[in-house]
């Protein structure tokens, strides 16, 4: 039942950017975009018997208007995701994940919807996960440390649309924290 309620309440809930400078159709060099929002994608583990939404915050300023009849745009992110998984009754696995990256996107000129505002682009950034393991019988793994950190390179497409010239909602899909 909780999880229902955690994916009825994800299903439903709006993703909202703040616009700043902001223009009715695709994104244009000088533009500022503030988006903040939460998804319902990627295992923390397999088999993960609790998870946070996946949450996160951009930024991304227009900086070229002439690029591949589109406007390129650059900046960067911060992403959180959390679980754990139960081992029995006996032990449980605590995962923590973040993500700092930058990223460019393409917003293609083309696609001339009225408030609408389609990009694709590329993602890169670092990593964090740290490891925390819980056991009844305190078997400590001899010290190991299963924390970590590393690079990561994402892949994103999505859409924006604007409610107002400073409101809208965004939706994307990617691969990796991008």
């Amino acid at each position: 039942m909780k999880n229902l309620i955690q994916l009825s309440v994800l299903a439903i809930a709006c993703v909202f950017f703040a616009a700043i400078d902001s223009n009715a159709q695709s994104l244009t060099k000088g533009e500022k975009i503030v988006q903040i929002g939460t998804g319902i994608g990627g295992t923390v583990v397999a088999g993960s018997t609790s998870q946070t939404p996946y949450l996160r915050a951009i930024f991304e300023m227009g900086v070229n208007d002439d690029f591949l009849d589109g406007t390129l745009s650059v900046g960067g992110g911060i992403s959180y995701k959390s679980g754990s998984y139960a081992y029995y009754t006996s032990s449980t696995w605590n995962y923590t994940y973040m993500s700092f990256h930058g990223r460019a996107s393409w917003h293609p000129s083309f696609i001339n919807a009225d408030k609408l505002d389609a990009y694709t682009g590329l993602a890169l950034g670092i990593d964090f996960v740290n490891v925390n393991y819980d056991n009844a019988w305190d078997y400590d793994y001899d010290g190991t440390d299963f924390s970590g950190a590393g690079l990561s390179l994402g892949l994103h497409v999505g859409a924006r649309y604007q409610f107002t010239d400073q409101w809208g909602a965004w939706a994307e899909l990617g691969l990796g924290h991008g």
